[in-house]
């Protein structure tokens, strides 16, 4: 289900800093950026045989990227996000990350400019096997 939410709703519910960025893709001007909420000091999420995957929806118009989206955009990569910020006019995520092929390591900077994000929390899933999909 989706939830249209503030950002500072959106860190309170779902505290990204520290969880991994698992994609981005762009499709008909909306950004779908998919995050793993795991993280070992979560005891709500700390299962590291499961996978807590959201979705954040962004329309295109409403994201700026400092730095980062060309590479993200270019093929499988991961990041953790190691910033997260809200204010009045929007969200801010900044990830360290890691492309996967070639071997590239960049900085996803992100910035929302919209009172409110569409979100879209998923059931856990069982962590894929390795090389097949999110894993810890």
């Amino acid at each position: 289900m989706t939830e249209h939410i503030d950002p500072a709703t959106f860190l309170e519910r779902f505290d990204p800093h520290g969880r991994s960025i698992i994609g981005l893709t762009e499709t008909e001007g909306v950004y779908r950026l998919s995050l793993d909420l795991f993280h070992c000091d979560d005891p709500a999420r700390a299962d590291e045989t499961l996978t807590y995957p959201v979705d954040l929806f962004l329309r295109t118009h409403e994201v700026r990227f400092a730095e980062g989206l060309d590479i993200a955009l270019g093929g499988a990569f991961s990041g953790d996000v190691i910033a997260a910020g809200a204010s009045n006019a929007g969200l801010r995520l900044v990830a360290s990350c890691t492309r996967a092929d070639p071997r590239r390591d960049f900085v996803l900077d992100l910035t929302v400019d919209a009172p409110a994000i569409d979100v879209a929390g998923h059931d856990p899933q069982p962590v894929s096997p390795a090389g097949t999909g999110s894993a810890h």
